[in-house]
Parts: structure tokens; sequence; C-alpha cells
């Protein structure tokens, strides 16, 4: 008898939840306002990611850049060959259209 009463109370409390689970304790109204703050965030936060990077580009081309100088010579990592290239010009890389002259 007892079995049965407790039977009864536990399907008893299983049909007096809802029907749709709530991850947490507050109301519809907070949640929504909850999901709108991190949304205008967000928001808030793409805008100045992308504000910092336009900035970032901003500052890293208006700054000169190092060009070789044409009359110097070539550091030693720049020109290292074990054998010569198999076309006319065996000391050219084949972009080198200076060098072709």
């Amino acid at each position: 008898m007892a079995t049965l009463l407790n039977r009864s109370l536990r399907v008893g409390a299983q049909c007096a939840r809802p029907l749709s689970r709530q991850m947490s304790e507050m109301s519809a109204e907070a949640a929504h306002n909850k999901v709108t703050f991190w949304t205008k965030t967000s928001y808030g936060m793409a805008v100045a990611v992308g504000a910092l990077t336009v900035w970032n580009v901003y500052v890293h081309m208006s700054h000169g850049h190092h060009e070789h100088d044409e009359d110097a010579p070539l550091p030693a990592y720049m020109k290292i060959r074990t054998k010569p290239f198999p076309w006319e010009f065996d000391d050219c890389s084949p972009m080198d259209l200076k060098c072709k002259r």
C-alpha cells in the first residue's frame, strides 16, 4: 500500500512540472532584457574591434617601408646558389628583370 502511495505521489509531482524547462529562475521579461543586453554588447564589441583594426592598418601603412638599396650588395642569405640556373642568365632569378639587362 505504501509503495502504491509513493508511486502515485511521484506521478502527481511529474505531472505538475511545467512543459518547458527554464534555464534560470528569472521571468521571461528579465531573460529578454538580458539577451538584448548581450546582443547589443556583442554588436558594440564588433564595431570596436573593426575600428581598432582600421586604426592599426592606418598606423602600419603610414610608416615608410624599408626598401633595399639598389647599389648595396645583397645580404648573404638572399643569394645562396649551389649551382647555376638552367637558363641563359644563370645568376638571375626568373623574376629579376634588372639583372637580365
